[in-house]
């Protein structure tokens, strides 16, 4: 059986055959719009998501650091376990460009459940507004520290469920 290896997305790398089939006329400046390539994945990753347009990010950290931003403002809190990026290999990057609050969690199994957000919430002092307010619970579908173990749907519909009711942004910060 073949294994597809969910630790990261910075394993993938390039092959002698990707670099012979590249058109180097294509590759431009992007900022410019003159990257075919990147134009042309933008173009798909919008089809496929049935979007009016998308962006191509080119790190995982970057994405992950832009979604936060989007999600919360300097000095709200986000919610997740110690070894999702965002806590084990992003803390610094989320504090320094963002000033956003990490409340991490450990669990056993690397999912984080509705309890366990709970109880973070709860194990923190909420009674003033120099107190800062959970507005994100950020997961990942697969977990990288926990050899790559699939996070359960039924436990992300809860999750989902438990930010509606209390107005908070679910985030999967994967990358």
């Amino acid at each position: 059986m073949d294994y597809i290896d969910l630790r990261s997305d910075t394993l993938t790398k390039i092959s002698p055959n990707d670099l012979i089939n590249m058109d180097f006329s294509k590759i431009g400046d992007d900022c410019y719009n003159e990257d075919e390539y990147v134009k042309g994945l933008e173009c798909f990753a919008a089809t496929l998501f049935g979007k009016e347009s998308a962006l191509f990010m080119p790190s995982g950290t970057m994405s992950n650091q832009i979604g936060l931003r989007v999600l919360a403002n300097p000095g709200d809190e986000v919610i997740t376990e110690t070894g999702y990026h965002i806590c084990y290999f992003e803390s610094s990057p989320t504090s320094a460009l963002s000033g956003i609050v990490i409340n991490n969690i450990k669990t056993s199994s690397g999912i984080l459940t509705v309890k366990d957000v709970i109880e973070a919430i709860n194990n923190k002092s909420r009674w003033s507004n120099l107190y800062a307010i959970p507005k994100v619970i950020s997961i990942e579908s697969s977990i990288g520290t926990y050899g790559g173990c699939i996070f359960p749907i039924e436990e992300i519909k809860a999750l989902r469920k438990l930010c509606d009711d209390r107005s908070i942004s679910l985030f999967n910060g994967d990358f």
